[in-house]
């Protein structure tokens, strides 16, 4: 079962949710249903008419919490929530019986009196037709009654009714809250969708002329029914039109996220593959390189290597004396020793006279300055021992 429904576990929480729910029996094909009966609210009043899906609502929530403490996956979608009962009471049909003389309102009675004798705050009660099968006016008060002594308890209970006393006592009650069931406007067709929040319109006269009942007959009871009654009929059909559409395009916005989220994520791995082939192509191109540069290394006629040409020396300046006497490299021979110690004694001669002087300068031949000196002393040239006039 679970796995035909592609059924999930739910989550355990201290109230009930069902999300997009089906009853199992339904089969796949059954339109899903989401409700929630938490806190603040104890008591859900389900409202709308008849096959739309009233009991159908209930059993699946009282039969989903009995799967869900079996340990069963359930035909739900993801976020469904379910505590866990100490008990289920259901009080849905009809248990007349002649040979006990019960009718449907005192079977209906029984079945309730036993609920509130046992139901505890962690108890779930699920009751069809609440304060039916009686005086309207007196079921109404009943049902009412029932409602509130359960939510007043804080006892999870939801139930079915076409009384329009319940439906406002749970508008108005702060442990209760309304739901309801709809019909295709159009058709008259049950839609079997639970709307939240707001009570439903039983459509009895509508569906009598669908059925086939004299329109003389259909139109005599709408002329019976009070101005107040069209007026809130009236009311809640443009209320429930208006939610249509909020919720046409509501779906519209989501169906619109979900195409911009699909389209994200298709750029995001058209991104992915880009970079991931432009890397490729990279690692190709440089395994490429590579490979040509080892191909023309083999293919080359020195091996691979390549000879680098060595830069030329430039020849270092040669000092002048080099350069006039022929000295190679500024390294003196003797004999260039030899010619220029004998011009240097030539010029040292011209430059003294015969009384030992030099000329213009003031000092006694072979004597030279010396900054390292002090003031009247004089150091005598190395040479100036050898040097000796020439002969006239």
């Amino acid at each position: 079962m679970a796995g035909s429904y592609d059924g999930a576990a739910a989550e355990s929480a201290s109230g009930a949710r069902l999300v997009d729910a089906r009853h199992p029996l339904l089969g796949a094909n059954a339109v899903p249903i989401s409700l929630a009966l938490e806190t603040p609210a104890s008591a859900l009043v389900i409202t709308g008419p008849n096959t739309g899906g009233k009991t159908a609502a209930l059993k699946t929530l009282g039969l989903l919490a009995l799967m869900n403490q079996t340990g069963l996956r359930l035909p739900c979608g993801e976020g469904t929530a379910l505590p866990v009962f100490d008990a289920v009471y259901a009080d849905v049909g009809d248990q007349q019986s002649i040979e006990r003389a019960v009718s449907t309102f005192s079977s209906h009675l029984t079945a309730i009196a036993d609920v509130l004798a046992h139901a505890s705050p962690r108890s779930l009660v699920l009751l069809d037709e609440l304060g039916a099968a009686t005086d309207p006016d007196e079921g109404a008060a009943l049902g009412c009654a029932v409602a509130a002594h359960l939510a007043e308890r804080g006892v999870p209970s939801v139930v079915t009714t076409h009384h329009r006393a319940l439906a406002a006592l749970a508008e108005e009650h702060p442990a209760m809250t309304n739901a309801s069931v709809e019909l295709d406007a159009h058709t008259l067709r049950p839609t079997y969708k639970l709307t939240m929040g707001l009570p439903g319109r039983s459509y009895a006269t509508e569906i009598a002329a669908r059925a086939g009942l004299d329109a003389c007959v259909v139109a005599a009871a709408r002329e019976r029914l009070g101005p107040v009654h069209r007026e809130t009929e009236g009311l809640l059909s443009a209320i429930r039109r208006e939610r249509a559409a909020a919720r046409e395009k509501l779906d519209e916005a989501e169906a619109e996220r979900r195409e911009a989220a699909r389209r994200s994520a298709d750029l995001a791995a058209q991104i992915e593959a880009l970079e991931a082939e432009r890397a490729d192509i990279a690692e190709r191109t440089r395994a490429e390189l590579l490979e040509d540069a080892k191909r023309a290394r083999e293919t080359s006629p020195s091996g691979g290597r390549r000879r680098m040409a060595r830069p030329r020396r430039r020849a270092a300046s040669r000092p002048r004396h080099s350069r006039i006497f022929g000295i190679a490299r500024g390294r003196p021979t003797r004999t260039a020793l030899a010619v220029v110690g004998k011009a240097s004694a030539r010029a040292r001669r011209a430059r003294t006279d015969p009384s030992g002087r030099r000329r213009g300068r003031g000092r006694p031949a072979g004597l030279h300055r010396n900054s390292a000196c002090r003031p009247g002393r004089l150091r005598p040239r190395r040479n100036a021992c050898r040097s000796r006039p020439r002969a006239p």
